[in-house]
């Protein structure tokens, strides 16, 4: 059953994005809406352009990394996004202990299927290269991300590649009713579940991505419209 932060970030989602798409039939407009306004990072945070495996994408992490590496994919409907725009969410994993990388992998329609599949597949294969241990990655991503986390697993399980030790899948829209199951046929044999991790991680995962996607889509516009507010106020006193 989904948590009742999983329902409050659908909500906010809901209201403050989707009933601005309805209706909307160009990509490139839409991809304007998708696009959060600026987020401030975190002092404590380091975001670092970088390539794996020839794709591009950045480095977020702190100077405490006690979680091991995170793949963190993206979501914005393959079509839209990128990992400066889900930097909420990748610092907050960063903050908990994790070295993020958010590959900027191909979008649609631009790059038809399975482009994005292809590169989530190299970014995976790249931090092995780089002699990341399977054991202390995890691979996570938020509604299409989530799908590609998934297609990710389902490439590296025919392809015979190790798994990472930890996935978390926040799946919407047409893939809502797959679940991460580890008796599922498609992943038996693959160690899987919706935040396989130790002690309090679970819990880390879900607040940490909660709170990303509160400050995205909630709090940035209520403290612009304060700004807004207090800038009217004192040209009026002038």
């Amino acid at each position: 059953m989904a948590s009742l932060q999983a329902h409050l970030a659908v909500w906010i989602t809901k209201w403050r994005v989707k009933r601005r798409l309805r209706g909307v039939r160009d990509y490139r407009r839409a991809r304007q809406i998708l696009r959060p306004d600026p987020y401030k990072v975190p002092a404590a945070v380091h975001i670092s352009p970088a390539q794996v495996n020839g794709i591009p994408g950045e480095w977020v992490e702190t100077s405490n990394v006690n979680n091991g590496v995170l793949l963190y994919l993206h979501g914005g409907g393959y079509f839209g996004c990128s990992a400066e725009t889900h930097r909420p969410i990748t610092a907050s994993f960063a903050l908990h202990g994790f070295r993020v990388f958010a590959p900027d992998y191909r979008l649609a329609p631009e790059n038809p299927f399975p482009a994005a599949v292809d590169d989530a597949t190299a970014c995976y294969r790249g931090l092995l290269a780089e002699g990341h241990s399977p054991q202390r990655m995890a691979v996570a991503g938020d509604s299409a991300g989530g799908g590609l986390a998934l297609s990710l697993l389902l490439v590296l399980r025919t392809s015979a590649f190790r798994f990472p030790l930890r996935q978390c899948f926040s799946l919407r829209g047409p893939t809502s009713r797959l679940r991460a199951n580890p008796s599922a046929p498609m992943l038996r044999g693959a160690p899987c579940s919706t935040a396989r991790t130790s002690g309090r991680a679970p819990a880390t995962i879900s607040a940490a991505r909660t709170r990303g996607i509160l400050w995205l889509h909630l709090c940035m516009p209520i403290c612009r419209g304060f700004r807004r507010c207090w800038s009217t106020l004192a040209r009026m006193r002038h």
